[in-house]
């Protein structure tokens, strides 16, 4: 099965991992919250299948284009 890796789309700050891994996720369904500037935007994941790897936690700082969780569809 093939493996994605998702990368942030903005810099931020980790406020919230929804899911563990090892889970299913759905299409759009929000793994991560990234905050910026009081807002949070989700991370989604782009199809649906398996959290394989988280590889960000809360608190933790990104920049966009780090990868954030790798999912097997």
């Amino acid at each position: 099965m093939p493996v994605q890796i998702v990368k942030s789309a903005i810099a931020g700050v980790i406020a919230h991992v929804a899911v563990v891994e090892g889970e299913r996720v759905s299409r759009e369904q929000a793994v991560m919250m990234i905050e910026i500037m009081k807002m949070e935007i989700a991370a989604e994941a782009p199809a649906d299948g398996c959290v394989r790897s988280l590889f960000k936690r809360p608190g933790d700082t990104v920049e966009e284009g780090q990868p954030l969780f790798s999912l097997e569809t």
